[in-house]
């Protein structure tokens, strides 16, 4: 410790008896957590209090997930890769923050398994169509199970979509020549 450190810790513990204010955008809103409850505050100018409050930030526009190669199993037991792109918003930033302390890598980990339950849903055929049996979207599927899966935290799925498939190939060595070693 230095000197003067003493004094740091001394100014930024006498802030926290401070009221501050914090400017939150249009792109967002805040969340506020004050003793016993949490409430959503809007865009604007905002004052708190650091001494019996937290004020949290929630992005609530459009935002965009990649989600990379997984290698998942076709209903008629195909072997595919694909990557999807989901892109949503946060309607609820209450819940965005009290249902789950990371909402997007939440939505992300869901959106994994809502993309294996489509896929092991659908035929190979299916997928490299874009329709399945019933003439329905493989993409409007995907948005319609990811966004019932993650209505809960506060998020609506505004599109989800395959951007890459692609069939992998197996190389298998059957009754070659011994190697030498």
């Amino acid at each position: 410790m230095t000197a003067f450190d003493w004094l740091g810790d001394m100014v930024r513990w006498l802030g926290r008896f401070v009221p501050r204010v914090m400017l939150i955008r249009q792109t967002h809103r805040g969340v506020c957590f004050t003793l016993h409850k949490a409430r959503k505050i809007g865009p604007g100018l905002v004052w708190y209090w650091p001494l019996i409050s937290e004020l949290v930030l929630v992005c609530i526009v459009r935002q965009t997930i990649n989600l990379h190669y997984q290698c998942l199993i076709t209903r008629d037991g195909k072997e595919i890769v694909i990557a999807v792109t989901v892109v949503l918003s946060i309607h609820d930033p209450l819940a965005a923050v009290t249902t789950t302390d990371d909402v997007l890598d939440t939505v992300s980990d869901m959106a994994q398994w809502g993309v294996k339950r489509v896929v092991s849903n659908c035929t190979a055929e299916e997928l490299r169509s874009g329709k399945t049996d019933n003439n329905r979207s493989v993409d409007k599927l995907l948005r319609s199970k990811l966004g019932t899966d993650v209505a809960m935290y506060g998020v609506t799925i505004e599109q989800a979509f395959l951007n890459e498939m692609s069939f992998p190939t197996t190389v298998r060595l059957m009754g070659g020549p011994a190697l030498a070693g």
